[in-house]
């Protein structure tokens, strides 16, 4: 993966964030736990719970209820690809399986044991993603409990007797706020045949030292401009902040855009490391995101220069086309309001402009208007051309999805009362998650993304 891999975002939520919070691994819905069965039963550490102080019994549940099974299970005896085995790898200590019936009714609990209560966060959230749509899933501390039963009503009795944090309550938690620490290598070029920014990426991160240039890469990495600074994106009113490091160390200087850093290399291009002759730096950075919608953005005012730089027409963005001047009027003419704008600008691009196309694919805009198909890139700019043609302040962002899935471009538009709102036509609505980390953004289109070595991302989830 390199360059700008473009993915259809169309999701739910809670889907992205199992992606974020734990590496991606299938996992089949824990309904029944078969075999390896066994008679240990380690205790946690000092300070967290063990499954004997969270499991409940048949008295608990009151008259009538009778254990009819209970067994424990450990995850390393289980195979790799079982249901236990794979739980295992997601740090799972013990597993226990009740099994409760009172006449013809029947209630399962089946408790996972992790290291901590972060682990256990993770955990539940995945295996809501595998599990039954009527199952409860939630947590108490570093332990996660699955309840199943046909009865909704002693579901909930269960859960309340268990005293656990609900799937529902642990997402309502994390999805205000996620701190990345990230890690990424990025060329320092001030020019790029964007249509090749992902075969580049896709090269210089395979390129080992010493071996001679392809000699069908080296047309296009003469093509670079090298040069010793990059502008990253730092801050968006209260939902975006980013601090940097770097290798070597990087002096900031801030630009005439609030929230743009540009960072200045000590020395000419030539004194930093380089990958078959094209320079680049390590950037270390811890990135907090909160998530913005139609109606919540990022409490921004616009400074009259600034408004000015995000509605003027550039080389990517044909403003003043008559075709997209026309296209902007149908769209828009008839609405009164920004936010009423951006949804009809971002519903056209949505229905309008088929996703498809080779993997990081830049046609420019009246092409893509043209042909009326394209990638992530392609959507973007066809968006942002839209808005600042209609009179909406727009620019384009650039980074990584929190899963290390792959790059990622959208749009920010500005409404008036509430500043920056992220729009991604490749999404199912107006607005982002805090599953979108943001590296870069720009005014004028120009954002000459090529990562030598691909992002590394870790998080924080929640406030």
């Amino acid at each position: 993966m390199g360059g700008m891999p473009g993915k259809n975002h169309a999701m739910i939520w809670n889907k992205r964030i199992i992606a974020i919070a734990v590496a991606l691994l299938l996992l089949t819905p824990l309904l029944f736990f078969t075999g390896y069965g066994c008679g240990k039963k380690e205790r946690a550490s000092d300070g967290k719970l063990a499954l004997d102080d969270v499991k409940i019994t048949a008295r608990d549940l009151g008259k009538g209820w009778e254990l009819e099974e209970e067994a424990l299970y450990d995850p390393d005896q289980a195979a790799p690809d079982s249901n236990i085995g794979m739980l295992g790898e997601l740090g799972a200590g013990e597993v226990l399986n009740q099994v409760f019936t009172r006449g013809e009714e029947r209630l399962q609990v089946n408790y996972v044991l992790f290291g901590d209560s972060e682990e256990a966060m993770e955990g539940v959230v995945f295996l809501e993603e595998g599990g039954g749509g009527e199952n409860i899933y939630g947590a108490r501390e570093n332990v996660v409990v699955e309840i199943i039963s046909d009865s909704a009503q002693t579901s909930e009795m269960a859960a309340g007797l268990l005293k656990i944090k609900t799937f529902e309550e642990l997402v309502e938690e994390i999805e205000g706020k996620a701190t990345y620490q990230v890690e990424f290598k990025i060329a320092t070029v001030s020019n790029l045949n964007y249509m090749e920014a992902n075969n580049i990426s896709l090269y210089l991160e395979e390129y080992q030292e010493g071996e001679p240039v392809d000699p069908s890469m080296q047309p296009l990495l003469d093509f670079l401009t090298p040069c010793n600074y990059i502008q990253l994106f730092t801050q968006s009113g209260d939902k975006l902040k980013a601090e940097y490091s770097f290798g070597p160390e990087g002096k900031a200087e801030p630009t005439e855009l609030a929230g743009i850093t540009k960072y200045i290399f000590q020395g000419d291009p030539g004194d930093l490391p380089n990958r078959a002759g094209v320079p680049y730096v390590t950037v270390r950075g811890d990135i907090t995101v909160r998530p913005t919608d139609i109606n919540d953005g990022d409490g921004t005012t616009l400074k009259s220069g600034e408004r000015t730089a995000y509605l003027s027409e550039t080389s990517f963005w044909p403003t003043t086309n008559p075709e997209v001047q026309e296209l902007s009027k149908e769209i828009t003419g008839s609405l009164s309001g920004d936010a009423k704008k951006v949804e009809a600008m971002w519903s056209w691009v949505r229905e309008n402009i088929e996703y498809k196309g080779p993997v990081g694919t830049r046609y420019g805009t009246m092409q893509v208007l043209s042909q009326r198909y394209g990638r992530c890139w392609d959507k973007c700019d066809v968006f942002v051309t839209l808005c600042r043609a209609s009179g909406v302040p727009a620019r384009q962002v650039g980074g990584w999805f929190a899963d290390e899935s792959g790059g990622h471009i959208w749009a920010q538009s500005y409404i008036e009362g509430k500043g920056w709102v992220a729009v991604d036509t490749t999404n199912n609505r107006v607005g982002d998650d805090i599953s979108y980390v943001p590296f870069f953004a720009t005014a004028d289109g120009e954002m000459p993304i090529i990562y030598i070595e691909v992002p590394r991302i870790e998080v924080s989830l929640g406030e």
